[in-house]
């Protein structure tokens, strides 16, 4: 996992949201990044659909939110409208943002839940492994958005 304090690596990534998404559009907002397994299995629709249920609340305190996963971004558009996920997902098929983040199995074979919270400079100032406490990490970054 990445450590508090450490630049985030350069990404540019094609989004649910139709385009690309880099790391340099999150500039100057903070940003909750979750890296998921994979689309439409329990834990991921439970684990997104609380990032859904805070996204506003991120939102308010200059917060962007969005997910990555290795699924193709056709994958993403359709997951988005049948969950009514307004936040991009975006596609890593090469799985080269999810190394680089950290995020993949030693063996490469896989997704490992993380959530990262980046700061306007793009610097982690949070991360941890699982679900991640959204309630509490919504509070941390009204802390940040100041």
């Amino acid at each position: 996992m990445l450590q508090i304090g450490t630049k985030t690596p350069e990404f540019e990534l094609a989004s649910s949201s139709g385009g690309k998404l880099s790391s340099a559009d999150l500039r100057g907002h903070n940003a909750v990044v979750v890296f998921y397994p994979k689309n439409n299995t329990l834990f991921c629709n439970i684990q997104l659909a609380r990032l859904e249920k805070y996204r506003r609340q991120f939102e308010l305190s200059n917060t962007k939110v969005l997910a990555i996963n290795s699924a193709p971004a056709e994958s993403h558009q359709k997951f988005c409208r049948q969950k009514h996920f307004n936040f991009p997902i975006l596609s890593d098929p090469d799985k080269k943002v999810l190394a680089q983040f950290d995020a993949q199995r030693p063996n490469g074979q896989g997704v490992v839940r993380t959530v990262y919270a980046i700061d306007k400079e793009g610097k982690v100032i949070s991360a941890r492994r699982g679900m991640g406490k959204l309630k509490q990490l919504v509070e941390f970054m009204k802390g940040q958005s100041s």
